[in-house]
């Protein structure tokens, strides 16, 4: 809203606060006059190139923005104005996050070392789990990984080193 730049005092200037009073009502009634004026815009998108097989480990964003501004000059009293200021600006971001396990699961050699790589982790693991707790006496340790043997593996190698032990007594006793 535009006004005159007079005091607004109704007792004081009595006629200035008349013509105060009828400027912003022609103000009001002609729907004043813009002082500024500002808009933004913004626009995200995340496009779904993760959908095509090819591309499954990758997921983008983009996201636009755009602001503008503008600001009326100053009035000079002979009703000539010094410019108005004008200002804009534009951002424009893609992000993109790569899961690159998804992306060696879709070549057959890294997907064969991921899966042997991951078996062998949750082997080392469940073994850790087990040994924090206590185990009957006849339970079976697990199979397959490093420093445990199960039952059968233990009589398959104590028969082994039996026989050994005898072939080695036999040789011993015929020597002599």
């Amino acid at each position: 809203m535009e006004q005159p730049y007079t005091p607004v005092n109704k007792d004081l200037y009595a006629e200035r606060y008349q013509a105060w009073k009828d400027s912003v009502w022609n103000s009001i009634r002609s729907m004043g006059t813009p002082l500024d004026y500002s808009q933004q815009f913004t626009l995200s998108y995340q496009p779904p190139i993760n959908l095509l097989p090819i591309f499954n480990w990758v997921n983008t964003d983009l996201t636009y923005n755009s602001t503008y501004r503008w600001v009326r000059g100053t009035q000079l009293e002979d009703g000539s104005s010094l410019g108005n200021t004008i200002a804009n600006n534009r951002d424009l971001n893609i992000n993109a996050n790569f899961d690159l396990v998804r992306f060696y699961n879709n070549i057959p050699f890294l997907k064969k070392a991921n899966e042997r790589f991951n078996r062998e982790n949750n082997m080392a693991e469940q073994d850790k789990k087990t040994r924090g707790k206590a185990r009957p006496n006849n339970a079976k340790k697990s199979a397959g990984a490093k420093g445990t043997t199960s039952a059968n593996e233990g009589k398959r190698h104590y028969a082994r080193c039996s026989k050994k032990l005898k072939i080695t007594r036999a040789l011993a006793t015929t020597a002599q």
